[in-house]
């Protein structure tokens, strides 16, 4: 693979991809990065993590102090790195948020809802543990969950579970919602719904028409399947090694080392830097 000298836009998934599984960054990493900054490079995590969340991956990097960009949600927000703008967003309906919510609570699953520094939670699980320590972002078990849903903005739904059981229900679930709802899961143990037309790389694509970018100067970096058109749709679509196949697949390249191994910044060294 030949050096790349047209990049104009980078996005990178957090967890798996850019985060280590500690989930920190290294200084190595930063340094790349903020190299690339300097160059006129527009870095952009992309994440389904809420923006306080990915805001504060935006403050290691260096991001937030350029005219940068957050893409959060699973892409169905995009702030300006410093959260002072909404660019772009689109939210279930409340009507839609509720039908899902029914049908959550019917087959005894639970199910968060991501707004502000909060995780609105059905039930305490071990899953909500989880999200609550991935996100550091404290947990709230509303009185009255509908009511939750039709007073805030539900930029996506999501359902923990173990693997096994989100493989049985997801069946249902796109039988149910499909036509209404973009579902994938994001981890083995988390199912997300989120509005039509959204996701990673419509918002990407979207970004970079707003910038007047052309896609071949747009690079991106995922390993999971809430990367999947961002990987397909970008540029450059470029897998981590330890992501899944199916990412790999689609993809234009993988990198030669692990989230764990600063797969992105060697990547971004040896052929964009």
């Amino acid at each position: 693979m030949e050096k790349l000298k047209n990049i104009e836009i980078i996005a990178m998934d957090l967890d798996d991809t850019l985060l280590r599984d500690d989930l920190t960054i290294s200084d190595y990493t930063v340094s790349v990065l903020q190299a690339l900054m300097k160059k006129g490079v527009l870095t952009l995590l992309a994440s389904g993590r809420s923006p306080r969340s990915v805001h504060s991956y935006a403050q290691r990097i260096g991001s937030d102090k350029t005219e940068s960009y957050i893409l959060c949600n699973n892409g169905t927000q995009i702030l300006t790195s410093d959260m002072k703008l909404e660019i772009i967003s689109r939210r279930l309906g409340a009507d839609l948020a509720i039908e899902i919510y029914d049908y959550i609570e019917s087959q005894n699953l639970s199910c968060h809802l991501y707004f502000d520094d909060t995780i609105y939670i059905a039930k305490r699980t071990v899953f909500s543990d989880r999200d609550a320590h991935l996100t550091k972002m404290k947990t709230v078990i509303p009185e009255d969950y509908r009511e939750i849903l039709r007073t805030k903005p539900v930029y996506k739904l999501l359902i923990p579970a173990e693997p096994d059981i989100i493989t049985a229900v997801e069946p249902e679930f796109r039988k149910r919602f499909g036509t209404r709802a973009v579902l994938f899961t994001s981890k083995p143990y988390f199912l997300e719904i989120i509005p039509l037309d959204t996701g990673k790389g419509e918002f990407l694509q979207e970004l970079a028409w707003l910038l007047g970018i052309k896609n071949e100067a747009v690079m991106a970096f995922g390993d999971s399947m809430n990367d999947e058109t961002m990987i397909r749709l970008a540029g450059y679509g470029i897998a981590m090694k330890n992501g899944l196949d199916a990412i790999k697949d689609i993809a234009y390249a993988v990198t030669d080392y692990t989230n764990n191994e600063d797969g992105i910044a060697r990547f971004l060294e040896k052929y964009v830097l």
